[in-house]
């Protein structure tokens, strides 16, 4: 398809970013105009049947017989969701890139602006940068996905939504089936066990040893019903005041757990179902169901407000605008914080436009009507506030035995605490005193950007050594810890009866069209970033950091970046111990905070 005859391509790419000189059933050229990239001959065969793609041919991609497996419930999808697919298979037929440290290059961008580079979104005061500092190894492949996201609007809205059109497997053995088949290969890597979360038991440990931990808190107050006996909440009410489009049912819930016993995880007590004003305890007939809308209101939370609005799109976006706007590139902040923030950019602008449209792919995936959409993220953003981890931590109001022995504040500390001790230690060479540190006028307005990066300031305490600490070491952990708890999310998707975007009235698990999306959106975003645990050290080698900070002060950063690596391996062993305990006590592992997987910055 010649680009000057592809309405969906033009739309798709601006001209100024790329220009695509042949593209065929068996090669292309693609040219970045700024120089920065020239990859020929690159075989994506099949790939073209996307490009200018027109209602008349959606048939030919449905049925090639490559594609379709006609026993297979996931081809019984809608167009829409089916040219996804395919667009994962060819993708990752060969496999995903494995990430390097080195991939991240020691030659900065000169700090500036980026006031013609900038992408602001319609809410928040949200800004993207436009322009990375690297390359990513993926770039074929996030070509790909333009290419399909622009086809895909010419698609009909959800022609399978209506309630009467769902269809359900009929097994859990069934789903499995045809899921390895259609998914298997071209899944993410995940290191948690799929179990069966319908179960009582597995829907509450997702609050005690999975990624609901981010809302488990001691019981307080309440303006709807709870169980009595309930000693913790995990309250996800936020969502209910969003309204969901058809027939699907409106998010929001909370769950209620009683207090532990001796050698056992806190067990659910009763859930409060938002949509219908009731509470639901284990012996009501709709326990079930009210388990599953519990999975699908965390579902959707962690996915849009967590990990998408928190994670990507303030902290990992405020990260990357404060160091590459206010830092030079011998500025040994903007060194400590460049692996963090590595690919950010071109990350974050993929996102928004797999993630953001009103009637694009991600709004479809889930259940909010139009106006509700954008609604969501801009009160993600109006209602943002920074609090480092250990305040978090503290505002749950749990014990501090139960602290002690919660994987999600014990792991995470560990973390918290190497990057800390890293952290301070780098800083120290550098400012002997508050005094020193105030005198640099690129830390004051690094500080300072985050005050204005949104409609809503960070409103951050006053700059310090230690706030500044605090600061970087909780930009960090995000980046990386949190991201990995909120974002890695493959073994909840793997089951229509686990993490769900959405769910039907008296459902209890989600219907094949919506696993479908669910699966088709971890696939997407499932490109890895490098490991934490890795050699970092060539960002801070060369003859111009060596002639700004002097060889020796060179030398002691060094030091101190290998030190950060053997602490985290030191961390990584102490988690891997307290597993084996966890595993022998309650039967289960927490390995989202362990630095042996975690990447060194946000993925998509």
């Amino acid at each position: 398809a010649d680009a000057d005859e592809s309405t969906g391509l033009r739309a798709a790419l601006s001209a100024a970013q790329i220009t695509v000189n042949c593209f065929s059933a068996s090669s292309f050229v693609l040219e970045h105009t700024h120089g920065a990239l020239s990859l020929a001959s690159q075989d994506l065969t099949g790939l073209d049947l996307l490009v200018d793609i027109e209602s008349s041919e959606v048939d030919e991609i449905l049925h090639n017989p490559h594609f379709k497996s006609r026993n297979n419930l996931l081809y019984t999808t809608n167009a829409n969701t089916q040219l996804f697919m395919r667009l994962v298979q060819l993708m990752f037929a060969r496999g995903k890139p494995i990430p390097s440290s080195e991939q991240a290059s020691n030659i900065l961008l000169p700090k500036q602006d980026f006031s013609n580079d900038t992408y602001y979104a319609p809410f928040g005061g949200l800004k993207f940068i436009m322009i990375d500092e690297d390359v990513p190894p993926q770039t074929v492949v996030n070509f790909g996905k333009m290419i399909a996201i622009t086809a895909a609007q010419l698609l009909p809205f959800e022609t399978t939504e209506a309630k009467e059109q769902l269809t359900y497997w009929p097994s859990r053995a069934a789903a499995a089936a045809d899921i390895d088949e259609g998914f298997g290969p071209y899944m993410p890597p995940y290191f948690r066990e799929q179990e069966d979360f319908a179960t009582d038991d597995a829907t509450a440990a997702l609050f005690t040893f999975g990624a609901g931990c981010i809302y488990f808190k001691a019981m307080g107050a309440s303006t709807h019903s709870k169980s009595p006996s309930s000693a913790y909440e995990a309250n996800i009410d936020f969502l209910s005041k969003y309204q969901t489009r058809g027939h699907w049912l409106r998010y929001g819930a909370t769950a209620y757990f009683e207090k532990e016993v001796p050698g056992a995880l806190p067990q659910l007590s009763g859930i409060w179902l938002c949509y219908c004003n009731k509470l639901i305890h284990k012996e009501d007939a709709r326990w079930e169901h009210a388990k599953a809308h519990l999975r699908t209101s965390l579902g959707c939370a962690l996915t849009l407000k967590n990990h998408l609005g928190q994670v990507h799109w303030i902290i990992a976006n405020g990260l990357g605008l404060a160091a590459r706007t206010e830092l030079g590139v011998e500025h040994v902040l903007r060194r400590l914080l460049k692996q963090f923030y590595y690919c950010t950019a071109e990350i974050n602008a993929a996102s928004k436009q797999v993630l953001l449209p009103v009637n694009g792919f991600a709004h479809r995936i889930f259940a909010f009507s139009e106006e509700s959409w954008p609604q969501v993220f801009a009160d993600v953003f109006a209602e943002w506030t920074w609090k480092p981890f250990p305040q978090i931590l503290t505002e749950t109001g749990l014990s501090d035995e139960f602290l002690a022995d919660w994987p999600y504040a014990a792991d995470g500390m560990r973390v918290y605490n190497c990057m800390q001790t890293y952290v301070k230690g780098v800083l120290t060479l550098f400012y002997s005193s508050d005094a020193a540190l105030l005198a640099d006028e690129e830390v004051v307005g690094f500080w300072a950007n985050f005050e204005t990066q949104l409609d809503t300031p960070w409103r951050l305490p006053a700059l310090s050594m230690e706030s500044l600490v605090s600061l970087v070491t909780d930009l960090m952990f995000h980046v990386t810890a949190s991201h990995e708890l909120v974002g890695s999310l493959v073994e909840y998707v793997l089951t229509p009866e686990g993490l769900m975007s959405k769910l039907a009235p008296d459902a209890t698990q989600a219907d094949v069209q919506s696993t479908a999306q669910s699966l088709i959106l971890i696939a997407l975003t499932g490109l890895q970033k490098p490991p934490l645990l890795a050699d970092w050290t060539h960002i801070f080698k060369g003859a111009q950091l060596q002639k700004c900070w002097g060889s020796q002060r060179q030398q002691n950063v060094i030091d101190l970046v290998r030190k950060f690596q053997v602490d985290l391996r030191e961390c990584a062993e102490q988690i891997d111990q307290l597993n084996e305990t966890r595993s022998f006590k309650y039967g289960r592992k927490f390995v989202a905070f362990n630095p042996r997987i975690l990447e060194t910055s946000v993925s998509l």
